[in-house]
């Protein structure tokens, strides 16, 4: 954040060329996540990672892992990153459906993340899209979104509960994360939110 911070307060920057130079300080990050001190071989650091940035009525982001960013209007949820996960590609090629793979033992497995250390890129992914007036941005965690999912419920549902408390983004983020940790909570749940707000003039 600190990094991109100056990026957003120079306005000839777009969001394409923020996001790309987003995607490039995020590469960099896996060499130093991948030669961190270990304290064995067999624990080496890795993450997930995925962030948004918006200007005026774009925005664009990156992400590798299976964390994801939401776009939410109303009750309709549009998911705007692609799972970098053993459960994505079992639905994406046909093998099971969503509700299938989330209960295989394997549907945690990812198949990218910030670590490696034999790879300069590791597979970080570019997102660009349009906002209206009063769209939300939702970017969160495997965590949370497993529990807007099959087989406890759908996207629809969290895009409901935002809806519910907007324009109180602090609030809805505290029910999303309370109901996912009624459901369970087994896993780290993180959220950050934005909203585009309409003119007034």
């Amino acid at each position: 954040l600190d990094q991109i911070a100056p990026l957003l307060e120079d306005a000839t920057w777009t969001v394409q060329s923020v996001v790309k130079e987003l995607a490039n300080r995020t590469r960099a990050l896996n060499t130093q996540v991948a030669h961190r001190p270990h304290a064995s071989p067999s624990s080496a650091d890795a993450t997930t990672l995925v962030a948004a940035v918006c200007i005026g009525d774009e925005g664009g982001g990156v992400w590798i892992g299976d964390s994801r960013v939401y776009r939410i209007d109303g009750t309709a949820a549009v998911q705007l990153t692609r799972d970098h996960s053993w459960a994505e590609t079992a639905v994406s090629g046909g093998f099971m459906t969503a509700e299938q793979a989330a209960n295989d033992p394997r549907a945690h497995m990812i198949t990218r993340w910030l670590g490696p250390p034999d790879r300069d890129d590791p597979g970080v992914e570019t997102f660009h899209f349009s906002l209206d007036p009063d769209s939300v941005v939702l970017c969160c965690s495997d965590g949370l979104y497993g529990y807007f999912s099959p087989p406890f419920s759908s996207a629809e549902e969290m895009a409901g509960l935002v809806q519910a408390h907007i324009p109180d983004l602090q609030a809805a983020a505290d029910h999303l994360v309370d109901r996912a940790l009624e459901r369970g909570g087994h896993d780290d749940i993180t959220i950050a939110a934005l909203q585009l707000i309409s003119s007034t003039d």
